[in-house]
């Protein structure tokens, strides 16, 4: 039994099942959905938006749901205006927040960090921790940033940059120092659209968009995150990304932007790389829009993105493979930002033009709360 039991987990290890299933303790997260006895919800959601008339300075709200008498309400728990000048991104490593029964004060220190990306003069990185609502010291960057993410378990942020630098720089979460970068090697007009890791942390994949090339529009950099070694530059084709989001358990990146159909014309399209095989292929031709963001459903069932005109949502179906609804929300709300909760029931909805944030449920697409919180980067977390 236990030679089976090597040869199974040996055959598991060669083809990448086991780098894609991730930390249990990541699952259970992500499974919690029982409100906790002081009647708050399980999550939590970090606001952070420019200051009013306060140079350099952003402020930080932190939300918790509630619910009393079958009615969802949202809390504000804390409020403080920090030294983060112009909020870009934010990044958090996925689902990853316990907030107590830490195993050491290490992992407590590591797991406590959201990764805030600055804009202003010059492109900076802050480490925030939600729970105390402290700021780190500044981490200047090296070029024009674009995209950000936390390395899973190993205390590093990871930041693409753009222009005539394209390039991932990488910092430490414990010295708050740059410690190395990791070269495209593209032509400067390249512009990186997607940053992410694998549930294991082992694998990092970048999708850049490559405009100058007509047979190559854009590549997924597959890369050994430990040894910061480029593994595989698959070419994406004639397939132009604008956005892209990795499937909850790593397997699959889909990638939206415009494709060429069988009269040579670029139409909106969604594609899918294949991270077992590294291979590229596309899966919808003619939907509405390439939107410049998607979210994914943390089943992995379903893909939003906002569609500006019609002030709406639209929903795709993986297996489906096409648009199968469009949520109209109920008043003049402009998305911004999107996020779902770790377990998919609610969708945060931020609006660039009423300055609000609304709660949406999924299914039904009903409006659950709305509150007034001035656009910017937003995040939840698991608690």
């Amino acid at each position: 039994m236990r030679i089976l039991i090597s040869v199974v987990g040996v055959a598991m290890l060669q083809a990448g099942v086991v780098e894609l299933l991730g930390p249990s303790g990541r699952q259970a997260a992500r499974n919690q959905t029982v409100d906790r006895q002081d009647g708050t919800g399980q999550f939590m959601e970090v606001a952070i938006f420019p200051a009013p008339g306060v140079a350099g300075f952003s402020r930080v709200q932190v939300w918790t749901s509630k619910r009393e008498a079958g009615k969802y309400t949202r809390v504000r728990l804390q409020e403080k205006e920090l030294q983060m000048p112009e909020p870009l991104r934010i990044a958090r490593e996925l689902y990853d927040f316990p907030f107590v029964n830490f195993s050491s004060p290490n992992a407590a220190l590591a797991e406590n960090r959201v990764a805030v990306l600055c804009g202003g003069t010059e492109f900076t990185l802050r480490l925030l921790n939600p729970v105390a609502l402290t700021v780190g010291r500044s981490i200047v960057l090296p070029a024009l940033a674009r995209q950000i993410s936390l390395r899973p378990g190993a205390g590093e942020v990871w930041v693409t940059h753009a222009g005539t630098s394209n390039q991932i720089s990488i910092s430490d979460t414990v010295s708050e120092r740059l410690v190395t970068s990791i070269p495209f090697r593209l032509n400067p007009q390249a512009v990186p659209v997607g940053l992410f890791f694998s549930p294991s942390g082992r694998t990092a994949y970048a999708v850049v968009r490559n405009p100058e090339s007509v047979n190559d529009r854009g590549f997924v950099f597959v890369i050994d995150a430990a040894t910061r070694v480029i593994r595989n530059k698959v070419s994406l084709g004639t397939t132009t990304p604008q956005s892209a989001v990795l499937s909850p358990d790593g397997s699959t990146i889909y990638v939206m932007g415009t494709s060429l159909n069988e009269l040579n014309t670029a139409e909106p399209s969604m594609s899918h790389f294949d991270t077992l095989t590294n291979t590229h292929s596309v899966m919808a031709l003619g939907l509405p829009i390439a939107a410049e963001q998607i979210l994914i459903h943390p089943n992995g069932s379903r893909i939003f993105w906002s569609f500006p005109s019609t002030f709406g949502l639209d929903e795709y179906d993986v297996q489906a493979r096409r648009v199968v609804r469009r949520i109209a929300l109920p008043r003049l709300i402009q998305p911004q930002n999107l996020e779902f909760t770790p377990n998919g029931d609610v969708m945060f909805v931020r609006d660039i033009l009423g300055q609000s944030a609304t709660h949406l449920d999924p299914e039904s697409g009903e409006i659950l709360d709305i509150q007034m919180i001035p656009a910017g980067p937003g995040i939840s977390l698991v608690r």
